[in-house]
């Protein structure tokens, strides 16, 4: 066997083992076991032979696309209406942390003007501002905590819900 011939089919064989061939170079390998080269490279011909046998004699329950199609889709619109969930969920909160923020900024800017209201509170002082301030950022992020919570209980009763339902047709 020419030396750059033997070389190139070690180097083939060295691809395929890695799995960095292509697919030509993997059917080219195929073709020089098969064409004569098959005694000086055994081992990786008998792979190919054993290969070729267990594709032949490989059957697919009927149906199976079928059903891999359906379960890869209903899984595709469960992930769609959990993200949904999520955007709405989000925008909500934000909704709300804007909408408190603006009412604050409004009402403080305002001076007052007639009787207060028992629901309306008028803050001069920038200390006292920024206390109640921090009261609506903590108030913010113990409602943001408790919908993070929500949204991880409804991950996962959804998410044991598509294994059950993935067990079922099964």
């Amino acid at each position: 066997m020419n030396m750059e011939k033997k070389e190139y089919i070690e180097e083939l064989i060295r691809k395929y083992r890695e799995a960095t061939a292509t697919e030509a170079e993997e059917q080219e390998l195929k073709d020089l076991l098969r064409g004569g080269y098959a005694a000086d490279f055994p081992d990786e011909a008998d792979i190919f032979v054993a290969m070729d046998e267990a594709k032949a004699n490989l059957q697919y329950p009927a149906g199976l696309d079928a059903k891999l199609d359906n379960l890869i889709g209903s899984l595709e619109r469960k992930e769609k209406r959990m993200n949904l969930r999520r955007r709405i969920i989000l925008f909500a909160v934000s909704a709300a942390a804007i909408f408190i923020a603006v009412v604050c900024m409004v009402k403080l800017q305002e001076p007052e003007t007639g009787p207060r209201s028992s629901n309306i509170y008028v803050v001069t002082n920038p200390h006292e501002a920024k206390k109640l301030l921090e009261t609506v950022n903590e108030s913010y992020a113990l409602l943001s905590e408790r919908c993070r919570a929500a949204v991880a209980e409804t991950d996962s009763i959804l998410n044991t819900n598509i294994k059950n339902n993935i067990k079922q047709q099964r």
